[in-house]
């Protein structure tokens, strides 16, 4: 199997949330259309024809329900395009059939509470009479913010006996951690910069997002592999261990010793880039991170 077939998956915590009857019991029939459009395949596992193809088809039909017409032509093919790339880039982990269910939600009012608000106060539904990439923007975002929480909703319904990797991630910390992960997170938002954390809490803090459906699986990539291989070269020739610099040269960046120094380096960048897309989509962390009133 190629590796853009096995890339080509949903998340398996969404994936996971419609196979319990605990979870199909406690949920609205609109809470249940997003949980289930939610296991689908991920937009940003899929190769980029495949998302066009299928947005070719359900765009229309969508501009229809909200009172838009769409004109084929190149500029409709451009408008695709740029769409596809949008979605791949600010809303990965989004499968194909949630847009349909997002826009169900607007026409049916549903999303109100989360959409921006007019100059009079009022949910700003509208689209101006332009299906633009920034009216798809607005109702996905609005989207985002409700799907948060019934998400959050649908792993609080698990049963007890459901593996927990695919449960709530307070499972498997003191309630102190969840709280530090929470303001690890605040602060990347409002200073844009990663805090400083030790090796240990930055292992956990990814743990926890992964528990929560929110990072995703590391790799170690080439340059990654790379980038260890040199700091390792740089601290042997700093340190004057020559016979060292020499063995490992010849290993390459592949050694054996260097890949856990890899791993970890890999990891800390799907942390980084995971509070980057949280903020970007304007996830709740506490939507899916929750922490205990200590009044």
């Amino acid at each position: 199997m190629s590796q853009e077939l096995t890339l080509y998956k949903p998340n398996p915590v969404t994936a996971s949330l419609p196979s319990s009857p605990a979870v199909v019991r406690g949920l609205d029939r609109t809470e249940l259309a997003i949980i289930r459009a939610a296991a689908a395949p991920e937009i940003g596992t899929m190769p980029a024809e495949a998302v066009a193809g299928e947005l070719r088809k359900k765009l229309p039909m969508l501009a229809m329900d909200v009172g838009c017409k769409i004109t084929p032509g190149a500029e409709w093919d451009y408008k695709v395009m740029r769409i596809t790339e949008v979605l791949q880039t600010k809303y990965p982990r989004l499968a194909l059939p949630e847009i349909r269910v997002a826009f169900d939600m607007l026409v049916a009012w549903e999303l109100d509470d989360y959409l921006p608000r007019s100059s009079s106060g009022q949910p700003d539904r509208g689209h101006y009479q332009q299906f633009s990439l920034e009216y798809i923007c607005k109702v996905l975002n609005a989207y985002n913010r409700k799907r948060g929480r019934v998400l959050s909703k649908a792993l609080d319904l698990l049963p007890p006996e459901f593996p927990e990797a695919q449960g709530r991630p307070e499972r498997a910390y003191p309630e102190k951690t969840y709280r530090d992960c929470v303001t690890a997170f605040l602060e990347y938002k409002y200073r844009g910069r990663m805090p400083a954390l030790s090796s240990i809490m930055r292992g956990v803090f990814y743990d926890i997002l992964s528990r929560a459906g929110l990072a995703a699986e590391f790799e170690v990539t080439a340059d990654i592999q790379r980038a260890i291989f040199q700091s390792a070269m740089n601290d042997f020739a700093r340190a004057g261990e020559v016979g060292d610099l020499e063995r490992l040269r010849k290993k390459g960046e592949t050694a054996a010793e260097l890949q856990a120094r890899a791993a970890i380096a890999a990891r800390d960048r799907e942390l980084e880039r995971t509070f980057a897309w949280m903020v970007e989509n304007e996830i709740q962390i506490t939507d899916y991170v929750t922490i205990k009133d200590e009044n």
